[in-house]
């Protein structure tokens, strides 16, 4: 009993320095929210002034002229001092930390497979929760920091999700054990950019990290979400690499118009961290599986755009045989891609049409096996195919 009265007492003055501590930081806030208000009152009464002595030495007198003039003078060394006072608040406050923002949806899907063998399969309701918790954060005025943590999820437990323990991983109460961690990163990378490309009036910027592969070029009007980098007609996964942007309006004269060069990696050789020489990648399984890729944006006006996609992947991974689960690298694959945009058609015929979206677009890819192995998509040999996209965004007709 005294244990559990020692155990209580320590929690409750946890609780209680923890409020002491909230009350003090929040104290801190209005304290310099105070400060600035008071800051930025003194600042307008002083540029009124500095405005009032602007006008007097317009048609001034010899001996006012004069001390009209360093009048200004003492007054805009004031204003420069106050102003530095305020964006050191301004840091202190707000401008230096980590911003975050929140995007939650719920969806139903209806799904309907038509099989090889002519069999249907389909989910009348498939209902889900995803959510994307923001993060940004700005370091200077070139580097900055934005990261995604993400939550997709089924509602209720899938049915025969393990069946060596089937009740191990159940959600009903996941969050009430000491289980894995379903909040997993979906992005997270800094961003370096600048107006010039040493010296050359070219825009342009540099990423490396868990990079925004997902979500990108005409699947991000599915959600409607501001789209990603890559085109997503042939590339919408998720991977770690850097890529560089540089923009080519002024040497052009199209407008937005870019090109972006990518790479990837989407699984590493490495071995893990307790095999007999961790991380050295001499003992695994498959090889380091690559992308590299370049994406041109001839033109984008926001109104009409176009663009232009290739990526060669290698070593890419399938099961040794159907019923194994050991991996083998197989070979690697060519994907190419296009599309035509229009954001609003025609101009100002109907506000229906204004906020209409169409646009089509189209994939290539060629599989390249290596030899000696289980080959590609049922074949030893490169294989070739081809795809098309046609599409519509529009407002709600109710």
């Amino acid at each position: 009993m005294k244990q559990r009265i020692m155990v209580s007492a320590i929690a409750a003055a946890f609780m209680t320095t923890g409020a002491i501590a909230n009350d003090a930081l929040l104290e801190r806030f209005e304290k310099m929210e105070r400060e600035m208000a008071a800051l930025k009152a003194e600042l307008n009464a002083l540029k009124n002034e500095n405005t009032k002595l602007s006008s007097q030495l317009s048609a001034p007198s010899a001996d006012s002229s004069k001390t009209a003039v360093a009048s200004s003078s003492k007054l805009d060394e004031t204003l420069e001092e106050m102003q530095d006072q305020i964006d050191d608040l301004n840091k202190k406050s707000n401008n230096n930390n980590l911003k975050w923002g929140v995007d939650f949806r719920t969806s139903v899907d209806n799904l309907r497979y038509k099989m090889a063998d002519g069999t249907t399969r389909k989910n009348d309701a498939l209902f889900s929760n995803r959510l994307w918790l923001n993060m940004s954060y700005a370091a200077n005025e070139n580097i900055s920091f934005t990261g995604q943590l993400a939550y997709n999820k089924i509602f209720g437990e899938r049915s025969m999700a393990s069946s060596s323990a089937p009740f191990e991983g159940f959600d009903w109460v996941s969050n009430e054990s000491a289980y894995n961690d379903e909040l997993r990163v979906r992005s997270a990378y800094f961003l370096y950019n600048d107006d010039e490309f040493f010296g050359a009036d070219v825009p342009w910027t540099f990423s490396i990290g868990r990079r925004p592969s997902t979500e990108g070029h005409l699947i991000n009007l599915r959600d409607d979400v501001d789209a990603s980098s890559p085109l997503a007609h042939a590339v919408n996964v998720e991977f770690d690499g850097a890529s560089a942007k540089f923009g080519m309006e002024e040497i052009s004269g199209l407008d937005g118009s870019y090109f972006k060069l990518c790479a990837g990696r989407g699984m590493s050789n490495a071995e893990p961290r307790f095999a007999k020489a961790p991380y050295s990648g001499e003992d695994a399984l498959t090889n380091n599986n690559d992308m590299i890729g370049i994406i041109v944006v001839p033109y984008d006006d926001k109104q009409y755009s176009t663009g232009l996609q290739y990526t060669y992947a290698t070593n890419l991974i399938d099961t040794v045989t159907p019923v194994s689960t050991n991996m083998e690298a197989v070979g690697a694959l060519h994907t190419a891609t296009a599309f035509a945009m229009v954001s609003g058609i025609g101009e100002g015929i109907s506000d229906f049409l204004d906020d209409t979206t169409v646009f089509i677009s189209g994939a290539m890819s060629k599989t390249d096996p290596d030899a000696g192995k289980q080959g590609m998509l049922g074949s030893n040999d490169g294989k070739t195919g081809y795809s098309y996209w046609i599409g519509t965004q529009f407002p709600s007709l109710i």
